[in-house]
C-alpha cells in the first residue's frame, strides 16, 4: 500500500522557518476501503537520517484515499537548537554554521499482513549511534528544502493584529493599534507630533498589510517598507479519478491563505479552463478526447507557494456519480412542511432509477442530470431513504437517514 503522492510540501529550494509550520501531506490510497495501519514520515537534515514521525489515523479521508499531514517544525527546532544566530550585530554577512540546513522527507506506508501482523512498505531507516553511522530508507522523497533556526520567527507573534495589540499598554480602542512598543505613561495632545505610529481598523476588517513611508533621523531621505499579516497558500485536490467523455466536468479546488494568488499550470488539456473564485480554483470543461491527464498546478502569494498535481483519466462510458447530494440529515415541520433538495448526478446518459425506497411523503421529481428530491412531512421521526441509478457503464445507490423535527 505504497504512497500515492505528495499534495502539500514546501517548494524546492524555498526557506522555510523553523519556528513557524513546516508541512508534508501524503496521499495514501485505500486496498479493498481500508488504509494502512501506520504511515511514517522520516526527517533528514543533509541527507543523514534524523528522526520518524508516524500516524496511525488520517487527518481527512474520501472514499478512494487518505490525507496524512504531518508537520516536522518539531524535529526542525530540536536539531537546529544547538546553533542560534547572533543578536544585535551589525554587518553580519555570513550565517554561522549550523543554523541553515537542508531538509528533506521520505514517506513510507504499511499493510497489515494474513497474520494480522504489519508489513513495512519500503526499508526503514536506522539512526546513527556513538559507533556507526545512520543508515537511509526508503519511501517517496520530498522536495529538498532549507529551514532557518531564527529566534526572530519564534518570539514574533506570526498573527499580525495579535502582534500590535502586543504593544499596547492600559486603555486601547478595539480597532486602534500602536506600531511599535511605547512607554506606559504616555500622552499625546491634539497638535502634538506623536514618535510613536498608530492604525485604525476600518469597518472591524482585519487588516491586512502596512507600508509605511519612513526616513531615518538626520537623514532626508524617504524610505518605503511593508508589513504584512501573510498566510502561504496551502490546499489538496480531491476530486474522481476518472470521467466519462462528453460528460460535463466541474471540480472546485478550496485555497487556504492570504489572497491575491496568482496559478501558472502546465499540461493542461485543450478542453480544460481553470479560473479562481472566493478561494476556489475551479477546474471546468467537457472531455474530447480519450486519454489520461495530469494537471500540474503551482499556486502562489507573496508569501509563499504549494504545488498541486491532478491526475484525470477520461474514459468511453462512466456511470453515474454523485456531483451534489444536498440532502439534510434533519427536517424541522416549523420550518415550512414543504421542502426539496437537489440531487445532482453526471454520467453517460441516459440515467435512470431501477429501484427506490423512500417514506410515502417523499416524492422523486425529474430524470438526470437534476433530480429534486421533494415531500411534505408531517410526523416527526426518523425516515430512511435508499435510491438506485443506472445507466449502460454502472451503478450507482444513493441513502441514508433524514430526522424530522417537530
Amino acid at each position: 500500500m505504497p504512497i500515492s503522492s505528495i499534495i502539500q510540501q514546501p517548494a524546492t529550494k524555498s526557506l522555510n522557518a523553523a519556528y513557524r509550520p513546516v508541512i508534508i501531506n501524503a496521499q495514501v490510497a485505500k486496498v479493498s476501503g481500508n488504509l494502512p495501519p501506520v504511515v511514517f514520515c522520516d526527517v533528514y537534515f543533509n541527507n543523514i537520517f534524523y528522526k520518524s514521525f508516524s500516524k496511525t489515523l488520517p487527518k481527512t479521508e474520501d472514499v478512494t484515499y487518505g490525507y496524512y499531514e504531518f508537520d516536522i517544525q518539531d524535529a526542525c527546532q530540536e536539531y537546529l537548537k544547538k546553533a542560534l544566530p547572533p543578536i544585535g550585530v551589525v554587518n553580519v554577512y555570513h550565517l554561522p554554521v549550523g543554523i541553515l540546513e537542508t531538509v528533506f522527507c521520505r514517506l513510507r506506508s504499511s499493510a497489515t499482513d494474513s497474520n494480522g501482523l504489519i508489513v513495512l512498505d519500503g526499508t526503514a531507516p536506522v539512526q546513527a549511534t556513538g559507533k556507526n553511522n545512520s543508515i537511509s530508507g526508503g519511501g517517496l522523497q520530498t522536495n529538498s528544502f532549507y529551514v532557518l533556526n531564527s529566534t526572530l520567527q519564534h518570539e514574533d507573534n506570526q498573527d499580525f493584529e495579535a502582534h500590535l495589540s502586543s504593544f499596547k499598554k492600559r486603555i486601547w480602542s478595539s480597532d486602534a493599534f500602536p506600531l511599535s512598543h511605547r512607554p506606559e505613561h504616555y500622552r499625546i495632545c491634539n497638535g502634538d507630533h506623536d514618535m510613536f505610529p498608530i492604525v485604525y481598523k476600518r469597518d472591524n476588517e482585519d487588516i491586512p498589510c502596512l507600508r509605511l513611508k519612513y526616513r531615518k533621523k538626520g537623514q532626508t531621505t524617504w524610505q518605503t517598507a511593508s508589513l504584512c499579516s501573510c498566510v502561504a497558500p496551502t490546499g489538496s485536490i480531491v476530486g474522481p479519478e476518472e470521467w466519462g467523455i462528453g460528460v460535463p466536468f466541474q471540480l472546485a479546488i478550496p485555497i487556504n491563505g492570504t489572497p491575491p494568488f496568482t496559478i501558472s499550470v502546465t499540461l493542461l488539456p485543450s478542453w480544460m479552463s481553470i479560473s479562481i473564485s472566493d478561494n476556489n480554483i475551479v477546474l471546468s470543461g467537457t472531455p474530447d478526447t480519450l486519454d489520461e491527464y495530469n494537471v500540474v498546478m503551482k499556486v502562489e502569494n507573496e508569501c509563499g507557494q504549494v504545488n498541486l498535481t491532478y491526475t484525470l483519466d477520461i474514459v468511453s462510458c462512466m456511470g453515474p456519480f454523485v456531483k451534489i447530494n444536498a440532502m439534510p440529515e434533519t427536517h424541522s415541520i416549523s420550518e415550512g412542511p414543504q421542502f426539496g433538495y437537489l440531487l445532482e448526478l453526471s454520467g453517460t446518459e441516459p440515467i435512470s432509477i431501477v429501484s427506490h425506497t423512500i417514506p410515502e411523503w417523499m416524492d422523486i421529481d425529474g430524470s438526470g442530470p437534476d433530480w429534486h428530491i421533494e415531500g411534505e412531512p408531517e410526523t416527526p421521526g426518523i425516515y430512511h431513504y435508499e435510491i438506485n441509478f443506472e445507466n449502460s457503464c454502472g451503478s450507482l445507490t444513493v441513502e441514508g437517514d433524514i430526522e424530522i423535527l417537530s
